[in-house]
């Protein structure tokens, strides 16, 4: 059986697509783990360490990004609109599948990840702004109690915040 002329067409979008999801793997990877060296300088009050970080999520996400148009491109190329469709078209080649597999594994980690950055920036932030409004005397800690000269709470004895202390 003689190879349509469409076989060597399709063997090198089929080659450029795995080589595209190679690399977008590997950016993945490269933003994971930005996102858990953040996490931790976040998690550790790092200042310095967070300054060093920040300036490089621009750039790691747009090597993502080129990396997403990239593909983009491929499809369109293709006539479709997106992988499962692409795979599809192809054949359902086992290699593509699984490199398919691999990087929506990894989407989810970084969904998951960039979800609890997100939760603990928040949870820091609140933090700070209480510490804050304590230090101020906005208002006051509900755990701030004053106690009598016996070392019981006293509840009758007038409270000052620690701006006035």
């Amino acid at each position: 059986m003689t190879p349509s002329p469409d076989r060597p067409a399709t063997e090198s979008v089929e080659q450029r697509l795995s080589q595209l999801l190679i690399r977008l793997d590997q950016r993945i990877d490269d933003y994971l783990d930005f996102l858990q060296q953040l996490h931790i300088a976040i998690r550790d009050s790092d200042a310095a360490r967070l300054e060093q970080l920040l300036p490089h999520d621009r750039a790691l996400q747009q090597a993502v990004d080129a990396r997403l148009a990239e593909r983009d491109q491929l499809l369109s190329e293709l006539g479709v609109d997106s992988l499962g469709a692409a795979l599809e078209k192809l054949g359902q080649p086992a290699t593509l599948q699984r490199q398919r597999e691999s990087l929506e594994d990894k989407l989810e980690q970084l969904r998951q990840q960039l979800m609890s950055n997100d939760l603990l920036l928040r949870k820091s932030q609140e933090r700070l702004r209480q510490s804050i409004g304590i230090l101020a005397g906005h208002f006051e800690s509900p755990r701030a109690s004053a106690y009598s000269r016996k070392g019981a709470l006293d509840p009758d004895s007038p409270r000052r915040s620690l701006a006035r202390a």
